[in-house]
């Protein structure tokens, strides 16, 4: 059975409490990166094939490890799928550096989905900081792979500049917005936005523009819901921990904050419970590129305040409607917002985007659901009979002066992100890729690891190594 292994957090199909989702930080500090590694796994898993979650082990794996890491790879799996967002910035120097030094020792293909510069929205090219990093990781997948796939044209330019043209780079937007099919159209579910309207919010804790937006919405529509994204806001309903930030009083990000106050914040650990609730919105808006993703790839309307290259090249790759958070008036209503979105450049857009997708996976040899023969809803049904977690709401569910004592208890009993990380029980830890399955039985992630199978020959080349392994399974079978 042939094996790929993905960059991700964890398997779709593994629920894990709040808890340990904080423990261990499954979601890499923002639980967007949820959605488009989740968007990658799923259209990656054809009948036959088995995609496996790396658990961000090969993110982390220091130089007296790689050379097990390396031969694990190269003997178990038949390609390394990367999906990645922002990743050519400062602070994820670290984890590119690790990954190059990985990826040049694999023998296997290497495919890069979705790759973004942080930088502005009028760059030409990357920071003096990023550029050796940059081009080290890109020479280094482009040697196992056809083309990397990048977020949009600022990236593109940006890599053109280091000497990398279109026959090494394709703009593909964000997977998370292919996930559920070709057809994916949004359509506005009234003419307008009234107090009683179910709507959600989004924002990245810097801007303080669209804070005051929704501040003054949460007073309007009582059925506003935010959606927080980040650790520190994780920690903070859970645990009633301050933000480790000093951020302006406007955010949303303290505990006496009238959606805290209010119970009216839903952190969400699992796309699915996600997509759910927001299904079930009449509008999404704020500054969090995902957070209005998650909307519209459910098919409700979102709008999107940009403030920098991140946000702006993935809404003009697929006409998401946007505006600029820094020009955007504070009294700015949501309902102006709704009024704006105009949708038909998105739907329009949405089935060339699709293709040129598929087309993207096709040219560096991955097998998608898409293909005649390669369908695969056991995915989506089985991810719908598991028991997730419900999004995380305020600790403010009781009278203000009980829920205060049991702040405090809390905090007491917290100990910080050290406790986090020497927490053992209830704390995910990731296996180094994942148990491996039986012979000729599909995986089941609550099952017990199978035996794994023999080791190949130290010495052997990984193709051979993998064929020895899939005669090996074979014969077992």
């Amino acid at each position: 059975m042939p094996r790929i292994l993905i960059r991700s957090a964890k398997d779709p199909f593994l629920a894990l409490s709040p808890e340990a989702s904080l423990a261990r930080n499954v979601f890499a500090s923002n639980s967007g990166n949820m959605l488009f590694a989740e968007a990658v796994h799923k259209l990656l898993s054809v009948p036959g094939t088995e995609v496996i979650s790396s658990g961000y082990v090969t993110d982390r794996v220091e130089l007296s490890q790689l050379p097990e890491t390396i031969e694990k790879i190269n003997s178990e799996y038949d390609a390394f799928v990367i999906p990645l967002a922002n990743a050519f910035r400062p602070s994820f120097r670290g984890q590119l550096q690790r990954l190059t030094r990985l990826i040049r020792r694999l023998d296997i293909p290497v495919v890069v989905v979705g790759v973004g510069a942080q930088a502005g929205s009028g760059a030409v090219e990357l920071p003096e900081s990023e550029r050796d990093i940059a081009t080290k990781f890109l020479s280094a997948v482009l040697d196992k792979s056809a083309k990397v796939g990048v977020r949009g044209e600022i990236t593109r330019r940006c890599l053109a500049s280091l000497g990398f043209g279109d026959e090494h780079i394709e703009v593909i937007g964000c997977p998370s917005l292919f996930a559920h099919g070709r057809d994916l159209t949004v359509t506005k579910k009234a003419a307008g936005l009234t107090e009683d309207s179910p709507i959600a919010a989004n924002l990245t804790l810097s801007q303080v523009r669209v804070a005051k937006i929704i501040n003054r919405a949460t007073e309007r529509y009582p059925n506003l819901i935010y959606v927080p994204q980040t650790i520190d806001e994780l920690r903070m309903l859970l645990w009633g921990v301050p933000h480790s930030k000093l951020l302006d009083p406007e955010m949303p990000a303290r505990l006496d904050h009238p959606l805290y106050r209010q119970n009216r914040m839903r952190f969400f650990l699992d796309p699915i419970v996600w997509h759910r609730f927001l299904a079930e919105r009449e509008f999404a808006f704020g500054t969090r590129i995902h957070g209005n993703i998650a909307a519209l790839s459910v098919g409700t309307p979102a709008y999107l305040l940009a403030f920098d290259s991140r946000t702006t090249e993935l809404a003009d790759y697929h006409a998401i409607p946007y505006a600029s958070a820094r020009k955007i008036a504070p009294d700015t209503d949501p309902a102006e917002l709704y009024e704006r979105a105009d949708f038909g450049a998105f739907n329009s857009r949405q089935p060339e985007a699709f293709d040129h997708y598929l087309r993207f996976l096709e040219k560096n040899d991955l097998q998608h659901i898409h293909q005649p023969g390669n369908e695969n809803p056991d995915f989506g049904e089985r991810l719908a009979e598991i028991n997730f977690p419900a999004g995380v709401g305020s600790p403010y569910v009781t009278g203000a002066e009980q829920t205060e004592q049991l702040l405090g208890r809390l905090r007491w009993l917290y100990g910080g992100p050290d406790a986090d990380r020497e927490r053992s029980f209830g704390a995910y830890q990731p296996e180094p890729f994942g148990p491996l399955p039986a012979p000729g039985i599909a995986p089941v992630v609550s099952a017990p690891a199978a035996k794994p199978a023999a080791a190949a020959p130290v010495g052997l080349g990984g193709r051979v190594k993998r064929h020895l392994r899939r005669t090996l399974h074979r014969f077992r079978g």
